[in-house]
């Protein structure tokens, strides 16, 4: 028998996996290694970093919700489906490496200031989306559920939805003298 679609449980669930997924879109969109400098003008520059800075930091934060420590956490993967059945869309040793990343960048570095040297580099979200398709397509197996919309699908749609909210950034930035009335 399939499992019944909670909208409040596994429902909020995909609802966290929208938010990371539209950060890690922002984030491939405004980091400056990956972007042209048109939209980073001089002036502007301190806030396109923070906007990326930002991004990165809430995409691992809502990831972790699902894929970091079990603890208490009710919205952690395994409350929703089959350890066994998700894993096997995975190589597990990866699953367990990048989940371990994810938990030291959240751990170390978004909620605490550590030591730089105890910090792991800002991992490839690519695995994060291939973790969380496995569960998407684990859900979609287990529940009584319509079709759920693809990992690569979301992030691409998003990610277009960023680069077109760019375009309206990427004008002449005419800054006025404090004099000036602007």
């Amino acid at each position: 028998m399939r499992k019944e679609w909670d909208t409040n449980t596994i429902g909020r669930v995909f609802g966290i996996i929208d938010e990371a997924l539209y950060s890690m879109a922002l984030y491939s969109e405004t980091n400056p290694s990956n972007c042209d400098n048109t939209i980073f003008d001089p002036y502007l520059r301190k806030f396109w970093k923070t906007i990326s800075d930002n991004a990165v930091l809430i995409s691992v934060i809502q990831w972790c919700k699902i894929f970091g420590s079990e603890g208490n956490s009710k919205t952690h993967y395994s409350h929703f489906v089959d350890r066994e059945q998700f894993k096997s869309k995975l190589n597990n040793t990866l699953y367990e490496g990048f989940s371990d990343n994810m938990k030291n960048i959240r751990d170390k570095f978004a909620a605490h200031e550590d030591k730089e040297e105890d910090r792991v580099a800002i991992p490839s979200f690519d695995t994060a989306r291939k973790i969380m398709e496995a569960f998407r397509q684990t859900v979609q197996e287990e529940y009584d559920i319509p079709e759920i919309t693809p990992i690569s699908v979301t992030f691409t749609a998003y990610r277009l939805q960023v680069r077109d909210q760019l375009k309206e950034c990427r004008i002449d930035w005419t800054l006025f003298d404090e004099d000036e009335p602007g």
